[in-house]
């Protein structure tokens, strides 16, 4: 499955079949519950569960890629860092003691990745 970004391609997702149509043929069988529920935080503790996995680290898969197009405006790569820092503190507030997650960080612009929320930079871009 390919994304566009602002007109640059994104890598495609390992392991990922664009002719899968349903989340039981997506990937492991094993995970179709977790597919079915859209990765959810409960699924993640419930196939840690399953795996005899006690703690787990988080990290972005896509916005990696995001943060290492240079050609992308640097308050648009700040913004989606702090979206997905956002949506990761709520994801691993499900259960803080096993989810721990790795912030993205915009690297475009210094200024930007230090800016608290709500602030602006004084860059352009």
């Amino acid at each position: 499955m390919t994304i566009d970004v602002l007109g640059h391609r994104m890598p495609d997702v390992p392991g990922w079949r664009e002719e899968a149509t349903d989340a039981r043929t997506v990937f492991d069988p094993w995970f179709v519950f977790a597919a079915e529920r859209g990765y959810d935080a409960p699924s993640h503790i419930e196939a840690m569960d399953r795996e005899g996995i006690d703690m787990m680290v988080l990290y972005s898969s896509r916005g990696l890629f995001v943060t290492s197009a240079d050609a992308l405006p640097r308050r648009y790569v700040g913004a989606v860092c702090r979206a997905y820092n956002r949506w990761l503190a709520d994801f691993m507030s499900h259960d803080p003691r096993r989810l721990f997650g790795a912030a993205l960080v915009a690297l475009h612009d210094p200024s930007i990745a230090a800016a608290k929320r709500g602030t602006r930079s004084r860059s352009s871009g």
